[in-house]
């Protein structure tokens, strides 16, 4: 991409919606990249968005390029080793700093995991894929589940009201913060939340039986209580965003 202001050319990546798409399809499609960009230009932890385009009958979103996300540095360790508390403490901060940035925008992202956490060359993190996000302007209106009636998300960071909003209500930040202690548990195991439990054995325990995933033994008592108040069932009960990155 030729920057503004004659600067040297800079790599991006593109996201493409193939031809032939519905035109929900398309819709969704571009209003990921106005949620994206809104939140790139106010959000320094956003991934940064430039723009959306056609390329032949194709409809792209165009952003940076990062070096690499938060689910392939983890894939790269040897035999997939968890991280140390020493290590996580500073990746877990910025997540939570970025996800403070984003809901003080009115923005809820109810998809955070690994592979949406995107590292720049200086090993800054910023959040990325705005697909499912929420905005200030249709968080009322806007539903919770696809038009299959599967929540929306991915299972093994979704908190309860994700999974039974009729009941427990919509997403709120709170959503993010419960997601946010999925990725910390998962960075200081080794393992992805839930491991080796389907689509239907995750919602019994989180809904049903108000299981939390399992919190590696021996942390510091200060990151394992603050883990626990991240998987209240309540969402009223959970800490902020803003309370985390303090």
């Amino acid at each position: 991409l030729q920057m503004p202001g004659g600067g040297a050319p800079q790599p991006v990546a593109v996201k493409e919606l193939a031809p032939g798409a519905s035109q929900r399809e398309q819709d969704e499609f571009v209003r990921e990249f106005r949620v994206a960009y809104a939140a790139s230009q106010r959000c320094p932890g956003a991934c940064r968005m430039y723009g959306c385009v056609h390329r032949g009958q194709a409809l792209c979103l165009v952003m940076k390029q990062y070096a690499h996300s938060l689910a392939d540095a983890l894939d790269e360790r040897c035999d997939g080793a968890p991280l140390s508390v020493q290590e996580a403490l500073p990746i877990a901060l910025q997540v939570a700093t970025a996800l403070e940035q984003l809901h003080a925008a009115d923005i809820v992202v109810r998809d955070l995991k690994p592979s949406n956490v995107l590292v720049d060359e200086e090993g800054r993190m910023v959040i990325s894929d705005f697909g499912i996000a929420l905005v200030a302007e249709t968080t009322l209106t806007r539903a919770t589940v696809t038009g299959t009636g599967r929540p929306k998300g991915t299972t093994s960071y979704m908190s309860p009201e994700l999974w039974n909003p009729e009941d427990l209500g919509r997403a709120t930040g709170k959503a993010d913060v419960w997601a946010w202690a999925c990725v910390v548990v998962e960075i200081l195991s080794g393992a992805r939340p839930w491991r080796g439990k389907s689509e239907q054995q995750i919602m019994f325990q989180v809904v049903m039986k108000k299981g939390v995933p399992e919190i590696p033994v021996g942390l510091p008592t200060r990151l394992d209580v603050l883990l626990r108040r991240c998987f209240a069932y309540a969402a009223a009960d959970r800490p902020t965003a803003g309370e985390i990155a303090v």
